[in-house]
């Protein structure tokens, strides 16, 4: 915009020269048609007046020459000042773009910044799922662990009540034995005392046959579950819910059974104390019914 403002004061100053150099050349011109009229065709070129008409006519060719430049000079500016407000138009369009492009990239910006604050959001978000996520597998996990742990604790217990079922089988089988002993002592002895022994071998060797139904069924656990380890049962039982339930099912049936010999060892042992205190014998009958008497465990 300077350099419009300095073209046009240029032009300016150059119309106003060119305009006060036009009226110089009218008066110079209406002076010379006066002094023609009134001149008298001198005699000589180097009268006074031929020497002031041709220092008029040089003054008048500069003259002309000086107006014909600044016509050129205000045609070159007139070209220049329209070429500059070409450029202001064409400027004030390039100004008005970069503006309308600058608002975009604010808009874009403003939307660039919502964008990343619902990130971050979301961010914030997908870390608290996260760590509600790992709090429940780690309390899955505790109480899987805690299950396992009960699960095994009860398969140990089941083995041990495995072992002692053997050492009582082993002692009932003593117990055989001694029953054998003490039947020849009650042949000895009468009636009274080859009853009772005849009613503990009975009793024993239906005991034994029981022990051996629990041996069997002991058997079939471990045929079961494929393995005799307690720590490879316990990884069966974890792996195999269907094992583990026919596992518990027969130590159910194991429960049953012991409280169903713990019934007839107390019905035995009654029996073995009314034929000892209310039989007639002598010392080895009462010696019989002490050993009668005598756990098998």
């Amino acid at each position: 915009m300077s350099e419009l403002n300095v073209a046009k004061n240029k032009l300016d100053a150059f119309l106003d020269a060119n305009s006060k150099k036009e009226k110089l050349v009218a008066e110079l011109a209406d002076k010379v048609r006066e002094m023609s009229a009134d001149a008298v065709k001198p005699t000589s070129d180097n009268s006074p007046q031929m020497r002031q008409v041709r220092v008029l006519e040089n003054r008048l060719d500069k003259t002309l020459v000086k107006f014909n430049e600044a016509q050129s000079i205000k045609r070159t500016y007139e070209q220049i000042l329209k070429r500059l407000e070409e450029e202001r138009m064409n400027f004030d369009n390039q100004l008005q773009a970069v503006e309308r492009t600058l608002k975009s990239k604010e808009h874009d910006y403003e939307e660039l910044l919502l964008l990343s604050h619902d990130a971050y959001h979301a961010k914030e978000m997908a870390q608290a799922e996260l760590h509600r996520f790992e709090q429940g597998v780690m309390e899955e996990r505790n109480q899987r662990d805690k299950e396992v742990h009960e699960k095994k604790a009860l398969v140990q217990q089941r083995v041990e009540m495995n072992h002692r079922l053997e050492q009582r089988e082993r002692m009932l089988r003593q117990q055989q034995d001694l029953d054998k002993s003490g039947e020849m002592a009650l042949r000895t002895t009468g009636a009274m005392a080859h009853m009772a022994a005849s009613i503990t071998h009975g009793k024993a060797e239906e005991e034994r046959q029981r022990m051996n139904d629990y041996e069997d069924a002991f058997r079939r656990i471990k045929e079961a579950t494929g393995v005799s380890d307690v720590n490879e049962v316990i990884q069966k039982f974890l792996n195999q819910e269907d094992t583990l339930t026919n596992l518990l099912n027969l130590t159910n049936d194991y429960q049953e059974k012991i409280n169903s010999l713990i019934n007839d060892y107390s019905t035995l042992k009654g029996r073995v104390d009314e034929m000892k205190f209310s039989a007639s014998g002598g010392a080895g009958r009462r010696q019989v019914a002490d050993d009668l008497e005598a756990p098998p465990y």
